[in-house]
C-alpha cells in the first residue's frame, strides 16, 4: 500500500517540471489569444497568478489521487 503511495508521488515530482511548462504553455496561448481577440496582452502579474494556481490544482489532484 505505502509503495504505491510512495510511486505516485515520486512520478509526480518526476513530473513537475513538464506539468509547470504544458501550464504555462497553455497559458501562453490564452495570452495570444487575448491579445488577437481584446487587442492587448494580460499582465505578466495575471498571468504569474494563473499559472500557480493551475499548477496548484494539479499537484493537489495528483496527491490526491495517490492516497486513494
Amino acid at each position: 500500500m505505502f509503495r504505491k503511495i510512495i510511486e505516485k508521488l515520486s512520478k509526480t515530482q518526476e513530473e513537475m517540471n513538464e506539468i509547470l511548462e504544458r501550464i504555462i504553455s497553455q497559458n501562453e496561448d490564452m495570452e495570444d489569444l487575448s491579445e488577437e481577440l481584446l487587442g492587448e496582452r494580460l499582465s505578466d502579474e495575471i498571468m504569474s497568478q494563473v499559472i500557480e494556481q493551475e499548477f496548484t490544482k494539479v499537484i493537489e489532484k495528483r496527491i490526491k489521487e495517490a492516497f486513494e
